[in-house]
């Protein structure tokens, strides 16, 4: 129920931004490359995307992207912009995303936010450190939980969202991974 709703509220905030996802037939695999912060990712046949600007105004690009051709379609935000950091500073700065996250929900988005127990983790992409964490949240009464995964490279900060009922969060994850996995940041 959350989803469908979900859906609709995005589905209505990109038609108010003018940014609707038009319907396509499904291609092969393709490369996407940001032109303005330079990013890249596989996006996989059955995604439509559209390319934004950041929504809080700041420097930098996002994709929003949509796989409808299930029951519960994923919506998937990944954003980027060019950050000067060096390689001592790249742990701090991926904590700061967390942090800024927990924030902006808190204060922006007028939702209740809790880190989920055991969900934080470090990793790599593409030789990239990563700082990954799922969030579970209520919304207007409506349980929600938030896959996020910074990536941070001396040159550049990328974030993924993936919001997500719940209970279909751990799949959702499972079906984004090809498109994660792909991510490049310069």
């Amino acid at each position: 129920m959350i989803v469908m709703n979900a859906c609709r509220q995005l589905t209505a905030f990109c038609l108010f931004m003018g940014l609707a996802f038009a319907q396509q037939t499904p291609t092969p695999c393709e490369d996407y490359v940001d032109s303005l912060v330079g990013f890249s990712f596989t996006k996989p046949a059955g995604w439509t995307l559209h390319a934004r600007l950041p929504v809080n105004g700041g420097p930098g690009a996002c994709v929003d992207m949509v796989e409808s051709s299930s029951p519960e379609p994923i919506f998937l935000t990944i954003c980027g912009k060019p950050d000067t950091t060096d390689a001592a500073g790249i742990d701090r700065a991926l904590h700061t995303g967390l942090d800024n996250h927990i924030l902006d929900s808190l204060n922006r988005l007028n939702r209740q936010i809790a880190l989920r127990p055991g969900s934080l983790q470090s990793g790599s992409l593409s030789g990239r450190e990563t700082l990954s964490a799922i969030f579970d949240f209520t919304l207007r009464d409506q349980p929600g939980a938030d896959y996020i995964v910074w990536v941070q490279s001396e040159k550049t900060r990328l974030s993924m969202r993936l919001t997500s009922n719940p209970t279909s969060l751990a799949g959702f994850i499972q079906r984004i991974a090809p498109i994660r996995d792909s991510i490049r940041v310069p």
